[in-house]
């Protein structure tokens, strides 16, 4: 997304030693005009960037085995939410009218449908979009206010249930903020999965990490593997499963 966002407002590589929210700072950057008014702030050109945005998130759409293997996860299995910091509506499609996407502080209405809640803004295909948290000071902005939606869903999950993150480095010091203080909270009862790709990973230091976070690895070789080891966990009998039961999806 990043650098598809880059080639789009010729900007230049970046140095090596940037990160991928200060990369987000400085295009998000690109989209602000000068304001009339001296004294006024930039203004932001929203549409511009959210038409960018979209234009990148669903061209050349193919259909994706990893999506196909979390929605049959998240009904069979019997989740009680889908949690992602993805902007598009990709897993919404695939589930169909089986859940709701949430932007905002608010629950589903209908208890039959699995509400996925877009915690850094969604742009949905046909239109619909919520603010979107790409930059540095955006994502500085949601983790400062104490009782931003997102963070209460997010511990909300973490306290009471089983989580599976899914796509996810874990490197995020935001999301490791938010497992420590469930922790706290909980007294580190909620035992959480990753799934990891084993490539240039150092497995028996990170899984100390993790465990001191209160999270198992599971591990996978290539990245077209992880589907079909989604899959095999709707596999096991009855009594299996129980052993090894997630209530929420972290993507």
């Amino acid at each position: 997304m990043l650098e598809r966002l880059r080639e789009k407002r010729n900007v230049p590589n970046f140095p090596g030693d940037y990160n991928d929210l200060i990369k987000g700072r400085y295009i998000v950057n690109t989209y602000k005009k000068e304001s009339a008014e001296n004294d006024c702030e930039d203004i932001f050109d929203e549409e511009t960037f959210i038409n960018d945005m979209k234009e990148i998130l669903y061209e050349n759409i193919k259909e994706s085995n990893l999506i196909k293997a979390i929605a049959n996860i998240a009904q069979k299995a019997n989740c009680e939410s889908v949690i992602t910091y993805n902007y598009d509506d990709l897993i919404e499609k695939e589930l169909g009218e089986k859940c709701q996407s949430i932007t905002q502080k608010t629950r589903c209405i209908d208890k039959n449908v699995l509400p996925v809640y877009h915690v850094h803004g969604f742009i949905s295909k046909d239109g619909d979009s919520s603010p979107i948290v790409l930059g540095e000071k955006e994502y500085h902005k949601i983790y400062q206010e104490p009782y931003n939606w997102g963070n209460i869903e997010q511990l909300h999950a973490l306290n009471r249930n089983v989580c599976f993150f899914i796509g996810l480095s874990m490197n995020d010091p935001n999301l490791r903020r938010l497992i420590d203080g469930s922790n706290e909270d909980g007294g580190g009862k909620t035992v959480h999965y990753v799934f990891l790709r084993e490539k240039n990973k150092n497995k028996e230091m990170t899984e100390k990490i993790m465990e001191s976070m209160g999270v198992n690895c599971v591990w996978y070789k290539e990245h077209e593997d992880l589907p079909e080891m989604l899959n095999d966990l709707m596999n096991y009998d009855d009594d299996e499963i129980c052993d090894f039961d997630m209530d929420e999806l972290i993507l």
